[in-house]
């Protein structure tokens, strides 16, 4: 009989010492039953899932012209749209957009917010004058009604070469009636000029008052009386 190498015999008993282990290793761990695999199911179909994100649109903002002319300027014609503006906010004023031509009627200038004035996206009455100045004047109106006070402006508008020019923003009324107070109200009256191109503006109401203004380089300042600034 012919005896086997001890290298095979160790190796056979290191092989036989590898399962054992791997037997008992295995053996530790038990596998999960099949209320734990429930339990594991539950939980995750519990979690709280994330709500979706809510589109939001803003209202559209639509700009309507509402009236429109043209004048003739010593320097070209002049052509005003008073702008509106639908669905605005209460704080959003209406505007006039004037647009410059050379006297080749080709487009000289832009100026889509000249004038702003007024609320709800609108402005009130307009003209233009030429007793002012020489060159034309867009005499404007606006105001609005604000926690129960209602105040008016006017704001008169040079139309230079270079551009419009604001010379004067004036209150010219004011009233509040809708605070529950004591009731005050004041409405002015912008006279005529004068040759030296001052005039004076008279405020009958409550207290009744005159302001004389005059012009001084690009703009009107008060240089005598009390100016109203209720608003």
């Amino acid at each position: 009989m012919t005896q086997k190498p001890a290298f095979q015999d160790r190796n056979a008993l290191a092989f036989i010492a590898a399962l054992a282990v791997t037997a008992t290793l295995a053996g530790c761990g038990e596998p999960a039953s099949s209320d734990d695999t429930a339990d594991q199911k539950v939980a995750v179909e519990s979690e709280p899932s994330q709500p979706a994100p809510r589109a939001t649109t803003a209202p559209a903002i639509t700009q309507v012209v509402e009236k429109e002319r043209t004048i003739t300027a010593p320097f070209g014609s002049v052509q005003i749209a008073q702008v509106s503006i639908e669905n605005a906010a209460h704080a959003e004023a209406g505007r006039l957009h004037i647009t410059y031509f050379d006297k080749d009627g080709e487009q000289s200038a832009d100026y889509p917010k000249a004038v702003v004035m007024g609320s709800w996206g609108r402005m009130g009455e307009w003209s233009t004058e030429q007793k002012y100045s020489e060159f034309p004047v867009i005499v404007a109106e606006g105001g609005g009604t604000w926690q129960g006070y209602t105040c008016g402006w006017t704001s008169w508008t040079e139309l230079q070469p270079s551009g419009p020019v604001e010379l004067l923003r004036l209150q010219t009324f004011y009233s509040n009636d809708g605070t529950g107070r004591e009731p005050e109200e004041f409405e002015a009256t912008i006279g005529s000029p004068a040759p030296d191109g001052s005039f004076v503006v008279s405020f009958a109401g409550t207290k009744e008052r005159s302001t004389k203004y005059r012009r001084e380089g690009d703009a009107y300042i008060a240089v005598s009386g009390e100016e109203l600034d209720a608003c």
